[in-house]
């Protein structure tokens, strides 16, 4: 019953919420993701054991993000968004880039030769007997894999396999953001259906359903930002969109019931009920597993006062020790004989600044979030990828590890690093625009 009042409470957050202008700004898509967390822990997660006080954490830091987000648009003073037309010489040059797309074309390419070299490290297999070994054989490697990615329960991720990561973190900021465009070109949609091809084929390998979710989030995200950036929200209320994603849904949801056959050993599935019933701490775990460490392991926590929640953004760098990874919990019971682990969110949050702190870094989250929302749709470049990262980052605060494992954080800063060789490109191709105009003008009037 508990969940169902949270879950009505940001329904209605989300249906009165109206601020940036725009019925898209990350704060939306903050409430969206919690309302639906919360709709699914109302309709499967009534077996597990929840915390008042982690329930009353959670609707007070969801609540205060949107605080933060509303106060950036209230005392903040901002200039006009400029027409989308304004981005019209960045947009052309990023489609028209050819060394971006033969960078993206040798990417894809290069992720067959990752993954042979990969498999035979992890378990000597390779890809051709992986794929045409029949079903028997791929599921065996699959559940093989599976085994040897967490042996001695450390994570024993080849370095061909996290480069693979970086690629299908770093391709779909591109593709997707290009597919967004109103005169799209022949050969985004062949990068378009390379890239969806070898993140199934990645996530069958490592039999990791994260590997095939986070470069369709990305994706979807960076699509989803170009049609805000270029006036072409449109786009996003077409029957065929609405109709497309919910078959991505759909489909993801059936890719994940085979990769949990594959590794419970159902190769005729014959025990799909069962395999469900294993999955459903997947879906609404989260939350009873952060009520069982709140309330077993939290007061034994010395606060980290940030180091958690920037060692998943710097450790990557060197700059602090450990990734954000490191500091994966083990499995807790959550009652039905199931176990989960605390990934969402506020574990990094609580074990960073306790209750009250959590709710003021909320706030602060909220107002970037917005901000990155507002720079973005005002001066473009490498603004575009900080709010790709904001939009999901929120899609992922349920389950903070997925997107801030190492090699996706890398991928992230490449494609930062190359939009602003693309933003240095246009400015000066937009100038030498504006010199030819006014030289035209200037000859026309002496004439």
């Amino acid at each position: 019953m508990t969940n169902f009042f949270v879950c009505l409470l940001f329904a209605v957050t989300f249906a009165l919420l109206m601020v940036g202008h725009h019925r898209g700004s990350p704060v939306r898509v903050w409430i969206a993701m919690w309302t639906i967390a919360w709709a699914i822990n109302a309709a499967i997660g009534g077996v597990f054991y929840f915390s008042s006080d982690v329930v009353l954490i959670i609707v007070i830091g969801v609540q205060s993000y949107v605080f933060g987000a509303v106060l950036f648009w209230n005392t903040i003073s901002l200039r006009p968004i400029p027409p989308a037309g304004h981005m019209q010489a960045f947009t052309h040059h990023l489609q028209h880039a050819t060394w971006l797309t033969t960078l993206l074309v040798i990417m894809l390419a290069s992720i067959l030769v990752l993954l042979e070299m990969g498999l035979r490290k992890l378990s000597g297999s390779s890809l051709v007997s992986f794929l045409f070994g029949g079903r028997s054989q791929m599921f065996a490697v699959m559940k093989a894999n599976q085994a040897a990615l967490y042996l001695n329960n450390g994570f024993n991720f080849p370095s061909e396999f996290k480069l693979i990561t970086l690629i299908l973190t770093f391709v779909p900021v591109f593709v997707c953001f290009r597919m967004s465009f109103a005169n799209r070109v022949r050969s985004d949609y062949i990068t378009l259906l390379a890239l969806i091809i070898l993140s199934i084929l990645f996530s069958a390998v490592g039999s990791v359903r994260s590997l095939l979710l986070v470069p369709l989030v990305v994706g979807f995200f960076s699509f989803y930002v170009g049609c805000i950036l270029n006036d072409r929200t449109h786009i996003l209320r077409r029957k065929r969109t609405i109709f497309g994603v919910i078959a991505l849904v759909c489909g993801f949801g059936f890719w994940v019931i085979i990769v949990q056959s594959a590794r419970m050993g159902d190769l005729q599935f014959e025990r799909v009920g069962a395999t469900l019933e294993h999955m459903r701490p997947w879906f609404a775990g989260y939350v009873p597993a952060l009520s069982v460490w709140f309330e077993n392991f939290y007061p034994y926590t010395d606060h980290t006062w940030g180091m958690s929640f920037f060692r998943a953004i710097f450790g990557p760098l060197g700059l602090v020790s450990g990734e954000g990874f490191s500091d994966r919990i083990d499995a807790v019971g959550i009652g039905n004989w199931q176990t989960s682990n605390a990934m969402t969110i506020f574990r990094i949050f609580l074990q960073d600044f306790g209750p009250l702190g959590t709710s003021i870094f909320c706030i602060l989250l909220g107002f970037f979030g917005e901000l990155s929302y507002y720079r973005a749709r005002r001066s473009g470049g490498v603004w575009i990828v900080f709010l790709i990262v904001v939009y999901c980052s929120v899609f992922f605060s349920i389950n903070f590890w997925f997107f801030f494992y190492g090699a996706r954080v890398f991928g992230m800063i490449l494609a930062l690093f190359v939009m602003i060789i693309i933003t240095i490109q246009a400015r000066r191709t937009y100038r030498r625009q504006q010199r030819h105009m006014r030289l035209e003008l200037n000859n026309s009037g002496t004439i």
